[in-house]
């Protein structure tokens, strides 16, 4: 059966600078939403929903990049609509906004599907594993605000492994589990960015 890394583990390999920015990315970026709509509240209004992901993404993206981009550990990936965090050259990071139950929006090319599967065990025992999570925030469609931050792990676009929330301030926090160590459940998932339809859903 294949195996798994838990959130506990992960967390303490990518290290308490990588959760820390991609924690702070948050609620920053809630601080943009609120100047944007103070400053421009027509815009903001008459913005589609994917236009203001977009946004949202950036931003997110943006924050976390001016806090790891100086990390010799860290690989900055940042190629039009590709856009990932390597770290120890093991776990690839995207951004993607997640719904409550942990799901992400994707168009589904092939580069995406294979993001979202995780490495093969036969590769895993021949040494070439590589771990593939989506961090960001979840998104109250009720209020149309930005929730906490979270980081989650997935084996294919509908199975969901696990979904945590991080610390948002830089405290030492201990990360929380939302979803539980459930297995498969769940998604609709991110992408590898290929063409423009991709581009415009990065930020969903």
């Amino acid at each position: 059966m294949k195996s798994y890394d838990n959130s506990n583990k992960v967390v303490e390999a990518l290290g308490e600078k990588v959760i820390q920015a991609l924690g702070a990315a948050i609620p920053r970026t809630r601080l943009d939403l609120d100047r944007y709509r103070r400053s421009l509240p027509d815009i903001v209004a008459t913005s589609s929903p994917r236009g203001l992901a977009n946004w949202f993404h950036d931003r997110v993206w943006h924050h976390v990049v001016s806090e790891l981009h100086d990390r010799d550990n860290i690989v900055i990936v940042d190629k039009g609509p590709l856009r990932e965090i390597v770290v120890d050259g093991t776990y690839r990071v995207r951004i993607k906004r997640h719904d409550k139950k942990g799901r992400v929006n994707t168009y589904p090319t092939q580069s995406a599907l294979e993001f979202l599967s995780q490495t093969p065990e036969q590769m895993v025992l021949d040494g070439f594993a590589e771990v593939r999570l989506i961090a960001g925030y979840q998104w109250n469609s009720m209020t149309h605000e930005i929730g906490p931050a979270v980081l989650s792990l997935r084996d294919g676009l509908d199975n969901v492994l696990w979904l945590i929330e991080l610390p948002e301030q830089a405290d030492g926090a201990s990360v929380e589990s939302i979803t539980g160590p459930r297995t498969p459940h769940r998604p609709r998932i991110e992408f590898q960015l290929d063409d423009d339809r991709e581009a415009e859903a990065d930020a969903k």
